[in-house]
């Protein structure tokens, strides 16, 4: 059910989309601030990254209500006044152009909340790692989601994201087995599949990936 509760979401690059995402499916009246929804996926190849699926993600968006509108020239002061209308702010850094946090006057997010120094304001988005920065804006959306509610920023948080297990396969003795051919380079036909999958050891650890 929706919340009737504003939330900003500053850029439009993987993490913010996220975070609009996850905060969108919990009930938030979210605005995306971006002058380009895809942010730093904008620079993927179009054979990588059809532009045609982040206009597909951005419709999909849309029907959680949320809604999109420029991206503001931003100071500290602006964040400063922009987390006084909303109920929180998430400010992803990887939109295109790139945001600096150090010349908004921010400081250093914290690692676990991603909460700088103006409350109820939150930054991720760094590094190039795709699955990374998807976590960055899970992780803000938590944190949204917390202060809102103005629950503990920090409880129970040790299994977000990353995190270390003791659940491990050891792979020394096991004999490599090459990638399965592939007749067509747009993809496996599926006796090919079938026979690339074959080499999975299925043992759930996850560490080749």
């Amino acid at each position: 059910p929706g919340r009737g509760v504003k939330v900003a979401v500053i850029g439009g690059g993987l993490s913010s989309l996220t975070a609009a995402w996850d905060l969108g499916r919990k009930g938030y009246l979210v605005t995306v601030m971006s002058d380009t929804p895809g942010g730093t996926l904008l620079s993927l190849p179009e054979e990588r990254l059809p532009r045609a699926s982040i206009a597909e993600e951005g419709e999909a968006l849309k029907k959680l209500k949320v809604s999109f509108g420029p991206r503001p020239e931003l100071t500290s002061a602006r964040i400063e006044s922009l987390a006084r209308e909303y109920a929180a702010v998430y400010v992803g850094l990887d939109d295109a152009p790139a945001m600096d946090p150090a010349a908004l006057g921010l400081g250093v997010p914290d690692e676990l909340s991603l909460a700088v120094v103006v409350p109820g304001v939150f930054v991720g988005g760094t590094g190039s790692s795709p699955v990374g920065l998807a976590a960055q804006g899970r992780k803000g959306a938590v944190s949204v989601d917390r202060f809102v509610q103005g629950v503990s920023m920090s409880a129970s948080r040790e299994k977000e994201g990353p995190f270390e297990t003791r659940l491990s396969t050891p792979i020394e003795d096991v004999a490599p087995q090459a990638a399965a051919a592939m007749a067509d380079p747009a993809g496996y036909a599926q006796a090919e599949a079938g026979v690339e999958a074959g080499r999975c050891l299925q043992c759930e650890c996850l560490r080749c990936v």
